[in-house]
Order: structure tokens, then C-alpha cells, then sequence
């Protein structure tokens, strides 16, 4: 397919993030496209693009998992620059390698945020990620990345359930917990964890004045719930009326919905960077048109 000459900008995705791409396009009036992929017998990768780049502004909408498709992306970034595209915007709405950085990585491992980011920033004009987790390895990404919060979004949906209260489940979420408290105007207060094993989190006794209200439990992500259930626990513990557990990044894995469940949770909220309804509540969207925008100036 042949884009007109007027169009400048266009975009880009995986089939995996179509729902992003096909909300920031529509968000920015531009057309959005489906990359071709296929493998040949012996396994490789091949990519195609769907539609002419030569000149053209191009924002590549990407997945980075399974590890597949950051093959994927590289190959597409490739793609982009031989065909003559004249800005490409690599925009990640999960970045799935962001917890292995220099805190969580010991001496004799890789540092994958890192390594990642790398060769991703080596084939692009600005690389934007939702959310990266923390900024240390972002600069990896290149100069020029940026990364877009959310926050302002899920806190807008948190005031519609009346939160009174917003508790970070540990210390790393509490930069996070206290923005949208503000925005809220509602007090805040974050938990010290104690993990004894990979599926067992221990919460070190606090006193939270969380007593008849509707608190939100805010984390970057929730992957097998445990940190957060156990923040549930001991808030529905402390007399808190109903619990909503939100999030960036709603991975979800195994049993993690049960867990919540389990531990009192009234209500899910992520968005849709890999959530999807009924949990995906949340654009990113808007969060990544302000990233770009911010971006050039």
C-alpha cells in the first residue's frame, strides 16, 4: 500500500500492540499499518514492511517480548532506515527487560535493560518507553529518549472509585503512590517487604490510617501479585473498606488475579500497555502523545 505525499507521519506495529498503535494513530491522524513477519524453515525471522517510508515520519509501535520480537524490531528498524524513512520514533509500551538492570543484576550476569537498550537506540531517531520501571539504564536508549508516566491517567480513573487513601507497596513505588496522592489531594504511605521466597512476601507491621476508607495499592506493575496481595492483606487487616489494586504494567502471570482476589482486592486497574479489557482500563496513550510532544521541544 502507497501512502499520499501529503502524509507525513505514519505508523507502525506489531500485531501485539495494535491497540496502542491503532489509538496513537487515530489520536494523531495518521494512517497505521500491520508489519508482515513470517519465518522460513530454518527459524529465522523475516519482516517486511506493509507501505512506502521514503520520507516519511515513521512511529513503530513495538513488543519486546518473547525475545523473539526484539529480533523483530531490530530487523524493522533496519527495514525503516533502508527504505529511506526520514524519522523514525521507536515507541515500547512495555519494555520487558526493564527489572534486569544494575540493582538486580549480580556480577557474573548481563545487565539486559542495558544491553537491550543498546542495540534498540543504535537504529532509531528517539526511542519512548511507558513507564520504564526507573530511569538508570534509559540513557542507554540514546540522548534523546524519553519515557512517558501515566500517572496522570490512572489517577483520573482512581478518583471515580472514591480513593481516600493510596498506599505504595513498597518503598520503590512510593515516587509513584505520592503523585497521584496529590493529584487525588488524599494522604499517602508506602510498606517495607520482606521477601522469604520467589512466591512469599512478608509485610513489615505499620499502623495506616486507613481505617472505613477506599484505598488504592499503586505499583509500576503487578506480575505475580505477590507484593501487592500482601499490601491487600494487611490494609483490609487495618479496617480498609474496599481495595483497588492499580497498575502500569498488568502482566498478570500464573495465578496472580487469584491472589488479589484472595486477599480482598475489590477492583483491578491497569492499562493498556499489555492488560487488555477488563483490566486494561487505562489509556497510555495520551501519556505517550505528551512524551513525544515534550520530546521536541
Amino acid at each position: 500500500m502507497t501512502v499520499p505525499e501529503q502524509v507525513n507521519t505514519i505508523v507502525l506495529h506489531h500485531s501485539a500492540t495494535s491497540n496502542v498503535a491503532g489509538e496513537l494513530a487515530l489520536s494523531l491522524g495518521a494512517p497505521v499499518f500491520t508489519v508482515h513477519t513470517k519465518r522460513f524453515p530454518d527459524g529465522t525471522a523475516n519482516v517486511r514492511l506493509p507501505t512506502e517510508v521514503r520520507g516519511k515520519n515513521v512511529i513503530l509501535v513495538a513488543d519486546t517480548r518473547p525475545d523473539s520480537a526484539i529480533i523483530k524490531l531490530l530487523l524493522l528498524q533496519a527495514a525503516l532506515q533502508r527504505g529511506g524513512a526520514a524519522r523514525i520514533d521507536t515507541v515500547i509500551p512495555y519494555y520487558a527487560y526493564a527489572r534486569q538492570d544494575r540493582r538486580a543484576c549480580k556480577e557474573d550476569q548481563p545487565v539486559a535493560a542495558e544491553v537491550f537498550a543498546q542495540l534498540i537506540g543504535q537504529t532509531t531517531n528517539r526511542v519512548g518507553v511507558v513507564e520504564p520501571h526507573n530511569q538508570s539504564f534509559m540513557g542507554c536508549f540514546g540522548e534523546s529518549a524519553v519515557s512517558a508516566s501515566p500517572i496522570r491517567e490512572i489517577a483520573e480513573h482512581l478518583e471515580s472509585f472514591g480513593v481516600g487513601f493510596v498506599l505504595a507497596p513498597d518503598e520503590g513505588a512510593l515516587p509513584r503512590a505520592k503523585e497521584v496522592a496529590e493529584i487525588l489531594g488524599v494522604p499517602f504511605d508506602h510498606l517495607d517487604k520482606k521477601r522469604v521466597s520467589p512466591t512469599e512476601v512478608r509485610i513489615v507491621p505499620k499502623e495506616l490510617k486507613v481505617q472505613g476508607l477506599r484505598v488504592a495499592v499503586l505499583d509500576d506493575m503487578i506480575s505475580g501479585g505477590d507484593t501487592t496481595a500482601a499490601a491487600i492483606t494487611e490494609l483490609k487487616r487495618q479496617g480498609a473498606d474496599r481495595v483497588v489494586a492499580a497498575c502500569v504494567h498488568g502482566l498478570f502471570l500464573g495465578d496472580a488475579l487469584d491472589k488479589l482476589r484472595v486477599a480482598g482486592c475489590n477492583r483491578v486497574v491497569a492499562t493498556n500497555t499489555v492488560a487488555v479489557v477488563p483490566y486494561g482500563k487505562v489509556s497510555c496513550v495520551p501519556a505517550i502523545v505528551r512524551a513525544l510532544q515534550e520530546g521536541q521541544k
